[in-house]
């Protein structure tokens, strides 16, 4: 399926190094598990999650310490992990057919309404199709193994096997006694904590900070990003299609998901092994801050630790304790692997984004809540022709990024968000314009070029 091709490309994980504790790499197994299996995001992200980890399971036992005697009770409950992120995988899959179903027969009803309304001697759509016996003799494809990205990622063969038997060689062996029952997920994640040696890391502690909301780690971490104009891109996103309201023309988007991890901007930066164990690297849960990066061309990593020291400080400052919906909205940009409330925009805008509309499109596409984030001077710019949309689309806590088809641009490639908002508001939608006042001490290039001269 071509959805799941796509998908592929978000799937790779770093690469594993004998010198680093198999321990450590056991540890960031059983996040990676509580991730994919907790997760109620949209489906995609689920299968990305699941497949990275299985891919991370894979690796794993090439691992000179993964046989030994100390790793038993590791490799006991990787094998029960495995087994059950295989079989929520191949539901997900099953649900992303569903759905890629779904909307092929919305394709098909489309043409089919064009054919009933093409005028006399006028091809429709379906006219332009080719026959049957033109197609390939192939039919409709099962599961199929995915283009290697690398010589380390396991191919399944093409087969029409399932899915848990195109998955059969990331299995590991049975442990000595046979296979044990099925443990719930929550009971695996218990199981880790009380059984094995090996802790995952508890987020929870406190660590050194650099800086007030910068941890050293890091700050660490940053020296390794260099310019933070270079979002160090290593993949291309998750692309699909998405219609929001129902205009004339239509508002078309291209919609492009980077999913949650910050790991595919930091493939270029040539990380040391350790540091992409690290939770400042591992942090998920980061969509906002990837989308938002991307969209505005700066470095995600470096946007995200700006906006925590940006926050820490605001929260910290004694003259804003009665500013309860700061202190309400703030707090979210500091949590870790949390959801990131927009609002935070609200207190939040670097001198980088003075230039920028942002705009969130969050809810149901055919009749969503808009939220516009500009400046005073947004005005000014948009006649000048100097500024720049992002629209971020907010599905079920998921951030992901929107691009304008031709299908909404203007004839005068001025701006389309203007008649996007006009047109929700004549359509009921809840639309909010929040006039947002640029703050000269919070500059993303300046903190991070402190941050980089303490290093």
């Amino acid at each position: 399926m071509k959805a799941l091709e796509e998908l592929q490309v978000q799937c790779e994980v770093p690469k594993l190094w004998n010198t680093i504790e198999i321990r450590k790499y056991n540890d960031r197994a059983a996040t990676m598990f509580e991730e994919a299996m907790l997760s109620k995001v949209a489906y995609t992200v689920q299968y990305v999650s699941l497949k990275r980890f299985l891919n991370f399971v894979t690796k794993l036992y090439q691992h000179n310490a993964y046989d030994s005697a100390s790793n038993m009770k590791q490799r006991a409950w990787l094998k029960r992990a495995a087994n059950a992120a295989m079989d929520k995988l191949e539901k997900v899959v099953m649900a992303i057919e569903a759905e890629e179903e779904r909307k092929k027969e919305e394709f098909l009803f489309d043409m089919l309404e064009d054919e009933m309304h093409a005028p006399p001697g006028v091809k429709s759509v379906l006219d332009t199709l080719p026959a049957p016996e033109d197609m390939p003799a192939a039919g409709q494809r099962s599961i199929e193994a995915e283009v290697p990205v690398s010589k380390d990622v396991v191919v399944p063969p093409k087969t029409k096997k399932t899915l848990k038997e195109i998955y059969d060689k990331l299995r590991i062996p049975d442990i000595e006694g046979g296979a044990k029952p099925k443990e719930q997920d929550n009971k695996l994640l218990e199981e880790y904590d009380g059984e094995l040696e090996g802790r995952r890391e508890n987020t929870s502690e406190p660590e050194s900070q650099a800086m007030a909301g910068v941890s050293t780690v890091d700050a660490l971490v940053f020296s390794h990003v260099g310019d933070i104009f270079d979002l160090g891109l290593s993949s291309p996103p998750y692309c699909t299609i998405l219609e929001v309201l129902d205009g004339d023309p239509p508002f078309i988007f291209y919609k492009d998901d980077y999913h949650v991890s910050l790991q595919p901007v930091f493939e270029n930066k040539n990380l040391p092994p350790e540091l992409h164990l690290s939770k400042s690297v591992v942090e998920t849960n980061r969509c906002f801050f990837l989308h938002l990066g991307i969209g505005t061309g700066i470095h995600p990593f470096a946007l995200m630790v700006a906006f925590r020291h940006f926050a820490a400080t605001l929260l910290a400052d004694t003259r804003h304790e009665d500013a309860s919906l700061m202190q309400d909205i703030l707090p979210s940009v500091l949590e870790y692997s949390g959801f990131v409330d927009a609002n935070a925009l609200l207190f939040l805008w670097p001198v980088e984004f003075a230039n920028f509309r942002l705009c969130f499109i969050s809810g149901d596409p055919r009749k969503p809540l808009i939220s516009c984030f500009s400046t005073r001077d947004s005005s000014a710019a948009s006649a000048q022709g100097t500024l720049s949309d992002v629209l971020i689309y907010c599905h079920k806590d998921h951030f992901t990024l929107l691009r304008p088809t031709n299908a909404c641009k203007t004839a005068d490639g001025t701006s389309m968000v203007p008649n996007l908002l006009s047109v929700a508001k004549s359509k009921g939608c809840i639309v909010q314009e929040h006039l947002v006042q640029t703050n000269p001490r919070h500059s993303v290039w300046e903190l991070c070029a402190k941050l980089a001269g303490q290093m």
